[in-house]
């Protein structure tokens, strides 16, 4: 096998430091603010990225507490409620 070396190929940035699209609504939520989503929806918001989000929120901020509830069949509803 032979290897060609290439010169001056910057490198893409890394996807650290992005926010997910579930983060950045919970971040913007206020106390009593909510949003659902249906848990088993595989091209937008599902129940482990939701968890993983608020995970990672009460991280680097204690004082942020969310409530997540079934609402009907496969959908839920995620509060922020301090």
């Amino acid at each position: 096998m032979k290897i060609k070396i290439d010169k001056h190929i910057p490198v893409p940035p890394s996807g650290k430091g992005k926010k997910s699209i579930e983060r950045e609504a919970l971040e913007m939520m206020e106390v009593g603010d909510s949003f659902a989503y249906d848990r088993n929806d595989t091209e937008d918001l599902t129940n482990d990225r939701v968890g993983q989000a608020i995970s990672a929120i009460k991280k680097v901020n204690k004082k942020k507490k969310f409530i997540t509830r079934s609402i009907s069949g496969t959908k839920r509803r995620v509060w922020r409620i301090q």
